[in-house]
């Protein structure tokens, strides 16, 4: 417990003032901006909220008890932060790496078809309806890739636009 007759308002002050122009970073080690203010309580000196300069240039201003705000010798770290994008860019990875593992399973498929097909272990009628299938299958898996892009451009242009 900070008692006000142990620290004055100017030491406090000065405390915090040094953390401007610091780095704020996530708890995964990720840098997002600089510190440019902190508020401090009336009561007990305390940091209320910090505004931050994100590394788009935009000023953001962060309760310090919503973010799990902690204050090291070097940094600002936001334990709990999250902003609304990054969720968006985890579900896009994981879907593209989802249509990157079945392109790459069909392919494998198509390329141990001609394998059989050049040692002679299945018949050519065969061959070309299997490859016919994998073709299609594979196509299918390009056009959804190909419609997310899509999907993923448009919605970058509406983030611009904000």
């Amino acid at each position: 417990m900070v008692f006000k007759f142990f620290s004055s308002t100017k030491s406090a002050e000065k405390k915090f003032k040094k953390y401007v122009g610091k780095p704020v970073v996530t708890g995964d080690g990720r840098t997002i901006g600089a510190i440019v203010s902190i508020r401090l309580s009336k009561n007990d000196l305390r940091p209320v909220s910090i505004t931050v300069k994100m590394n788009d240039g935009s000023l953001r201003e962060f309760n310090v008890n919503d973010v799990g705000a902690t204050f090291t010798a070097d940094k600002v770290v936001l334990q709990k932060f999250s902003d609304e994008y990054s969720g968006f860019v985890s579900a896009l990875k994981n879907e593209a790496a989802s249509i990157e593992e079945r392109l790459r399973d069909i392919m494998d498929k198509l390329n141990k078809l001609s394998e059989l097909l050049i040692k002679g272990e299945i018949k050519e009628d065969l061959y070309r309806d299997i490859r016919e299938r994998l073709e299609k299958e594979r196509t299918k898996w390009i056009r959804q890739c190909n419609d997310k892009i899509s999907a993923i451009n448009d919605t970058l242009s509406e983030i611009d636009k904000k």
